[in-house]
């Protein structure tokens, strides 16, 4: 299986990396190149900042990928990128996201959050600059959710 990774060099996405090469999988990882991952010739690289043209030129050379996962998507503008330059070319896209997007609607979610919470009227911003940022947080997270939900992009969130 041809799979991308996007972002993912540290934390859960080296431990994806490494579970997907010991089954056999082909794997791509791109990122900015700041840090060193310990995957060697076996996997494939492509540094590029997603937020800019280097990320469409590095992919534009592509053929496709069975899946892509992407662990660097933070707002809405990254994902209209990745949905005009991996449109077409992707057969599964998953986004990671975070439990945020429910914290910032009204009203928010008791308990567990479920998929049906994720509608509803979002929260002003806060007053205080420690909340905006976590609110911004979200806010953003949730406008590269809804970029994908409106695209012709086959993701999971």
């Amino acid at each position: 299986m041809r799979t991308l990774i996007i972002g993912g060099n540290r934390f859960l996405g080296v431990e994806l990396s490494a579970q997907l090469l010991a089954r056999g999988h082909d794997i791509a990882l791109l990122n900015r190149g700041t840090l060193i991952d310990p995957f060697g010739a076996r996997v494939r690289r492509f540094t590029a900042d997603r937020g800019t043209d280097a990320f469409d030129k590095m992919l534009a050379r592509e053929d496709g990928f069975d899946a892509v996962i992407d662990f660097a998507l933070f707002d809405g503008a990254q994902a209209t990128r990745a949905v005009r330059v991996l449109g077409g070319k992707v057969k599964h896209y998953v986004a990671i996201s975070t439990g945020q997007v429910y914290l910032v609607r009204s009203p928010r979610p008791t308990g567990l959050a479920k998929e049906s919470d994720y509608d509803g009227a979002v929260l002003s911003a806060p007053p205080s600059e420690a909340e905006r940022e976590d609110w911004k947080y979200g806010i953003d997270k949730r406008d590269a959710e809804d970029v994908l939900r409106a695209s012709d992009l086959p993701f999971t969130v």
